[in-house]
């Protein structure tokens, strides 16, 4: 018999939060802000979450109105999300 693990799965909310405070410790931005309001509920386990790439763009779109900034529309194209 394999012996049990006890290490804890972060959330998806846990994994968001830890990156918006790495990308933004002083919480002055506010798309990273939006971004992890819009993921701060999801309790499911990081590693058993489905694609991510659909949110950010659902995000993006919803924080700037549909017209995101050009550099950050390159960013996410070049990381295979469809605006």
């Amino acid at each position: 018999m394999k012996p049990g693990n006890r290490e804890t799965v972060p959330t998806v909310a846990d994994v968001v939060r830890e990156a918006a405070a790495i990308c933004d410790p002083g919480g002055a931005d506010a798309a990273v802000t939006a971004l992890f309001e819009s993921f701060e509920d999801d309790d499911r386990p990081a590693t058993a979450a489905e694609d991510p790439r659909p949110r950010p763009a659902r995000s993006t779109r919803l924080v700037f109105e549909g017209s995101p900034p050009q550099p950050l529309t390159e960013w996410l194209i070049a990381r295979g999300v469809e605006l």
